[in-house]
């Protein structure tokens, strides 16, 4: 955009020298013309008439490719598989069970679903549970057994003499030995629901 500025008559001839009487009438154009300039850049740099979209998306700069992490590999294994388990289900290590004594009384107890069991001898399992802090929580277990199965609770609880102690909150695998009345044999060894707690 072309600005001209047309100059007035007044502005054409000679000034007068300071003290020849002749007094100015306005401010000058440049008072003027400077903020019209200023709008005028402001507000018309887009272009006048042009199209511009600022709502819209802009395309990306870099024509890197993407890569899908489930995308096979040369290996036949998918790009994020590290190729450890074959099924797919990262296997961890068994915790190792550290074996306690049944405790005589326990206060709030609740039953712990047991987690595996293990034949010590034909009349002795050794049972896997989690439970609380040992220097609060105490264990003990039921076994009621017929010809067919052998049912097994484990029920964790506070000690007494820790009832009213503070006690950090963590899981501690444990296990108990329980003894049957008769050798296992062939009997289901099942979890042993709707226990008494005390």
């Amino acid at each position: 955009m072309n600005l001209k500025h047309s100059l007035t008559p007044d502005e054409t001839a000679p000034r007068a020298r300071a003290g020849e009487g002749r007094a100015r009438r306005g401010p000058s154009a440049a008072v003027w013309v400077l903020p019209a300039l200023a709008a005028l850049l402001l507000t018309g740099c887009g272009g006048a008439g042009e199209d511009t979209d600022d709502d819209a998306p802009e395309e990306p700069d870099s024509d890197i490719a993407q890569t899908d992490l489930d995308e096979p590999t040369d290996d036949g294994q998918a790009s994020g598989d590290d190729g450890d388990a074959d099924d797919g289900e990262t296997t961890l290590p068994e915790p190792e069970a550290q074996q306690v004594e049944e405790a005589p009384e326990l206060v709030g107890e609740v039953q712990a679903t047991w987690e595996d069991y293990e034949e010590i001898s034909e009349t002795e399992l050794e049972v896997m549970f989690y439970s609380g802090n040992l220097s609060c929580y105490g264990v003990r277990s039921v076994v009621e057994e017929d010809a067919e199965e052998v049912r097994i609770a484990t029920i964790s609880g506070r000690l007494p003499e820790a009832e009213d102690q503070p006690c950090t909150q963590e899981a501690v695998y444990v296990s108990v030995v329980v003894e049957l009345e008769e050798p296992l044999g062939d009997r289901d060894v099942v979890e042993l629901q709707d226990v008494e707690l005390h």
